[in-house]
């Protein structure tokens, strides 16, 4: 990968996707800027970052999240993030109860998986607040803490979809507040299995 990039100037290049890497190499990419040194990278709008799983991977948070944030502070006009296309559990992000250290008034559309439905408290309330689009894998949708609640409207947001294969016990706690802070939502895709007795949204059918 390093050989590509190094191989020659790329003053055009906007957008960059990278599949079936592994960590090891994800880190020293995202880690020392090196290999894009013949890339604009104020220039990159578009990244796709695909992590293959090696057998012997044990999957750290802390290293998922260090690259995620690193590459903010790398492309600092990123307006498009697929991270971790095929929704593989190694990829998925968590914060652990703790503010991802991540801010981007750039980004527009982002595709994500991610532990707990706090991940995704976190990632709307605090890092992206322009964003539009958003594709989010949430592998647990269990009770928020309190500290992370919040009201503020997402105004920006054009299209949400949310998709989890874990049982949903919580969704007239956690995903309809969440739904009436998106004032001008125009596409919405819940792909949830939700445990409920009354109406959808809102006690309507």
């Amino acid at each position: 990968m390093e050989r590509i990039l190094l191989a020659t100037n790329y003053p055009n290049l906007h957008e960059l996707s990278l599949y079936d890497i592994d960590v090891e190499k994800a880190i020293s990419l995202f880690n020392d800027d090196i290999a894009f040194t013949h890339v604009n990278k104020n220039q990159i709008s578009s990244l796709v970052i695909d992590i293959s799983k090696d057998k012997n991977y044990i999957s750290r948070q802390d290293i998922t999240n260090t690259i995620f944030t690193n590459i903010f502070t790398m492309f600092t006009n990123l307006q498009y993030l697929n991270f971790s296309p095929t929704l593989i559990w190694h990829q998925r992000l968590s914060f652990d109860m703790v503010s991802p250290n991540v801010l981007s008034s750039n980004l527009l559309e982002l595709h994500v998986s991610v532990i707990y439905f706090t991940d995704l408290l976190y990632l709307l309330n605090e890092c992206f607040n322009q964003l539009r689009i958003l594709y989010v894998n949430v592998h647990r949708i269990i009770g928020r803490s309190p500290t992370i609640h919040s009201e503020e409207k997402l105004p920006n947001l054009r299209c949400f979809s949310l998709y989890s294969d874990m049982r949903v016990h919580f969704y007239d706690e956690l995903i309809v507040p969440l739904l009436n802070r998106m004032l001008n939502l125009e596409e919405l895709d819940l792909h949830l299995r939700v445990d409920r007795y009354k109406g959808f949204i809102n006690g309507n059918d």
